[in-house]
């Protein structure tokens, strides 16, 4: 009895996963951006990357095959949680709740303890304005989790520095794919100059 009404939840969480609600309408894994779009409106925030899959490694022949990477961020206030999707070329693959959102065009007070490992760059975006300094490339990661089968993922680095002035240490954020991978602690601040 209790197998089954524990079966019977994880069927549940795992569907309400799966589909959730914009509006009245459903938004399903499986669906298209258009659909997307045309039921929940335009994202909060987009970011994207390609990944390569390589069949036939070791043969003659190798053919690869690219695919487009797009994570969508829905923010709908501090009483529910941020959604997000994550598109593999057309279709709608993954959705995922991150933490509560905010109040849009409200911006919080930007303070270096906010910045932990697996925070969105959309989140640090939002709360600390666009950094002083930016910058992004792409590296790659080769696994091989077959025989003849290589799966090469184009990696998305954004690194991020925020100056808090003289007196405080600069951030430096490092994102892999979106979210925060790893926080260096900088030099000293700038003084702000004007008229450059």
């Amino acid at each position: 009895m209790r197998l089954g009404v524990l079966i019977t939840l994880l069927v549940l969480s795992f569907a309400a996963r799966a589909a959730v609600s914009c509006g009245d309408q459903l938004a399903r894994e499986g669906a298209t951006r258009y659909d997307i779009i045309n039921l929940c409106g335009e994202p909060d925030w987009r970011d994207g990357w390609y990944e390569t899959t390589a069949f036939g490694v070791w043969s003659p022949i190798q053919v690869y095959d690219q695919v487009f990477i797009e994570q969508w961020y829905y923010n709908r206030g501090p009483d529910r949680f941020i959604r997000l999707f994550t598109f593999q070329n057309l279709r709608l693959v993954r959705i995922d709740h991150l933490g509560y959102g905010w109040v849009p065009y409200r911006r919080r007070q930007c303070k270096p303890a906010m910045f932990f490992i697996g925070i969105s760059k959309y989140e640090v975006w939002f709360h600390c304005g666009e950094p002083a300094w930016a910058e992004s490339w792409y590296g790659g990661q080769l696994i091989r989790p077959g025989v003849g089968v290589g799966r090469f993922g184009q990696v998305h680095f954004d690194t991020w520095i925020y100056d808090f002035g003289t007196s405080r240490f600069q951030r430096i954020l490092h994102f892999q794919n979106g979210f925060l991978n790893f926080v260096e602690v900088g030099e000293r601040g700038h003084v702000k100059r004007r008229g450059l």
